[in-house]
């Protein structure tokens, strides 16, 4: 999410959480900042989800751009049996905030 300088009407000051993830921030009330989580933070309708094979430029000044830079499916998936308990918990359903 891209967030712009001073408070705003959805992030006053940056304060976001999900199931398992919290953020509160209010030195970065007057700063833009620009912010990436695996998962929606609040319900500001900047938040979305990333597209796969998405690339996220964020340049010196904080304008943020992306483009699709791996277009084409992996070769080889991991799958859940692959991972150990704590890295199969993190991959729960995105909820809607």
């Amino acid at each position: 999410m891209d967030r712009p300088t001073g408070p705003t009407r959805s992030v006053d000051p940056l304060i976001g959480h999900s199931q398992r993830i919290r953020a509160n921030s209010p030195a970065l009330v007057n700063r833009h900042v620009v912010v990436v989580a695996t998962e929606k933070m609040t319900r500001d309708p900047q938040w979305r989800l990333m597209e796969p094979g998405e690339l996220l430029h964020v340049s010196v000044g904080l304008d943020v751009a992306s483009d699709i830079a791996f277009p084409h499916e992996p070769r080889t998936k991991i799958k859940l049996e692959q991972l150990d308990a704590a890295e199969t918990a993190s991959q729960h359903p995105q909820d809607d905030h």
